[in-house]
């Protein structure tokens, strides 16, 4: 599911020199303030140990055993695409007790393991994915009952249960990326990929242009236009990539010759730093701790806004619902602040021989660290903002 704006691709080559900066823009010209201030008292703060720990957590093991390298990229890739729907959290909980990211954890093993030779996730089952056979997955109902009007003791069912629009964006997700390979006679993601890191491997910048290549599909196209200029967050893109380099670098499979090209590069090259992933967890964390400052935005939702847990820890209350707008420009501050945290970091890591191991402290870490941060009991019941209606986050 696209952005509803058409947006310009990038110029190849750019995307991730670009994020930063075009983040920052955004979030000044909406009037959010990231406090210098509460950066230095969030990162004093920090356990090295408990960092450490958490620094890794990005949801990515599984209790699977993959035939083949293809396999589990095509897992992988699956999954990036479906890491989404933060803004029906509270539906999800209400409905099976658990988390958006839980239950598409759940909706993509259940769609690998339906078959027994790993093609249940090519593109051709993709593009065959429906609304229904996700619900069979969760075991949650495809109709609602409801009373008759008229007529005591007799209920009538309506197509569409209470998970309806959620899951039918993920089958939408799954049929638009799966067609989409397809048209470009690809049998799945790995293969895809494969000319994606070939090609990116003619060039200096690789990370980028693997990033690029994967923001093509349909469904990683995480961009927009705010102020008439384009703003690229790819969020499940940088994800995808943060799990291809894991995946490459890790992989106990007989890999083809493109993929042990990659490894080397890796090996052998700085990975390129990539931005925070942002959905809507992190700009919630980071204005619940102080580092975005939200009075003086022109976001209306957002000026009285004090994330803070609920009194007897209800899960299911909601934040603030905003707009496609408005919800990327919360975004772009929260990457620009997840810069600016590391950035600091690095320079007391230099100056304070007590925080010293903040030197190779990266925004992927930092990421993965606020994501965990967030499921801490104390912290869970914080209501999250959100936006309906996308499949991007």
């Amino acid at each position: 599911m696209a952005a509803a704006r058409s947006v310009p691709t990038p110029v190849p080559g750019t995307a991730l020199s670009m994020m930063r900066a075009q983040a920052a823009d955004v979030a000044q010209g909406a009037g959010i303030d990231i406090s210098d201030a509460h950066i230095d008292q969030f990162l004093r703060s920090l356990s090295q140990d408990r960092f450490e720990k958490h620094k890794a957590q990005h949801g990515l093991r599984f209790p699977l055993r993959f035939g083949s390298w293809a396999e589990e990229c095509n897992f992988l890739c699956v999954l990036s695409l479906l890491n989404a729907f933060s803004g029906y959290r509270v539906d999800f909980h209400k409905v099976t007790g658990h988390g958006s990211y839980d239950n598409v954890r759940r909706c993509v093993m259940g769609l690998y393991l339906s078959s027994d030779d790993g093609t249940s996730l090519q593109a051709d089952a993709l593009a065959r994915v429906s609304t229904t056979e996700l619900a069979q997955i969760l075991g949650v109902p495809t109709h609602t009952e409801e009373a008759h009007p008229s007529l005591p003791f007799v209920t009538v069912g309506t197509v569409g249960g209470p998970l309806e629009e959620p899951l039918a964006i993920a089958a939408s997700l799954c049929k638009e990326a799966g067609t989409y390979l397809q048209q470009r006679g690809y049998k799945d993601f790995a293969s895809y990929l494969l000319d994606v890191c070939k090609d990116a491997l003619t060039h200096d910048n690789v990370d980028t242009y693997v990033l690029e290549g994967i923001a093509r599909i349909p469904g990683f196209d995480d961009a927009t236009i705010v102020d008439d200029e384009p703003l690229y967050m790819y969020k499940k893109a940088l994800f995808l990539l943060h799990a291809l380099q894991g995946l490459i670098m890790a992989s106990a499979h007989d890999v083809p010759s493109i993929i042990q090209a990659m490894t080397q590069h890796w090996a052998t090259h700085p990975k390129a730093p990539l931005p925070l992933f942002v959905d809507n967890v992190l700009p919630t964390m980071l204005t619940a701790v102080g580092i975005l400052q939200l009075a003086h935005s022109n976001i209306v939702p957002l000026q009285t806004w004090h994330p803070e847990p609920v009194p007897g820890g209800d899960k299911d209350v909601a934040g603030p619902t905003l707009s496609q707008e408005d919800a990327y420009r919360i975004r772009a501050a929260a990457l620009s602040a997840g810069d600016r945290i590391v950035r600091r970091a690095h320079q007391l890591a230099h100056e304070e021989t007590a925080l010293a191991w903040m030197a190779t402290m990266t925004e992927s870490d930092l990421d993965a660290y606020l994501w965990s941060y967030a499921k801490d009991p104390s912290l869970r019941s914080i209501p999250r903002l959100s936006e309906r209606h996308t499949g991007m986050y």
